[in-house]
């Protein structure tokens, strides 16, 4: 019967009102630590290795004095920034999997704290002294905007691996 919570035919104490719980209950703060560490800790070497790859494919000579022209100049091209990107999204959607896999309840929120934790270090990066070729504006402004749906997006996929391996 509809106000019975007991699932018999017995009155019961009725279910307390729904109230929408705050973004930060619920949230485990070592799971959405771990997270970001996963996320940078799979980003510096995957950089290095596109590094290495991609200066490989362009023929650039480290022993040469001039390498360090040659590798600003192709980081600065579309091909690097392409895949920097995508690379850097790929490492917050598996530093969000890893949070809500940690956390195991709310999917979303904890993989998007993992976005949010990692936009702020980058942030702290961006207060370091510049570097000699600077990104350009569009490219950091992609980086912003993709950084707190793409660990939302590592979240929601742990809770759709999860919830199909039940």
């Amino acid at each position: 019967m509809p106000g019975y919570t007991n699932g018999s035919n017995e009155p019961s104490e009725p279910l307390p009102p729904v109230a929408s719980p705050g973004m930060f209950s619920g949230l485990r703060p070592e799971a959405i630590l771990i997270g970001t560490l996963v996320d940078y800790l799979t980003s510096l070497p995957l950089g290095l290795i596109l590094i290495i790859v991609l200066s490989l494919k362009n023929s650039v000579r480290f022993w040469d004095e001039s390498s360090s022209q040659a590798l600003d100049a192709m980081t600065a091209t579309p091909e690097f920034m392409a895949w920097a990107l995508v690379l850097g999204m790929m490492c917050t959607v598996f530093g969000g999997y890893v949070a809500v896999n940690k956390a195991g309840c709310r999917h979303a929120q904890h993989g998007a704290f993992v976005g949010l934790a990692s936009l702020l270090i980058g942030f702290l990066f961006y207060l370091s002294p510049p570097p000699e070729v600077p990104l350009p504006e569009w490219y950091e402004m992609v980086g912003v905007l993709v950084a707190i749906p793409s660990g939302a997006t590592g979240g929601w996929l742990a809770s759709r691996i999860v919830l199909s391996a039940e």
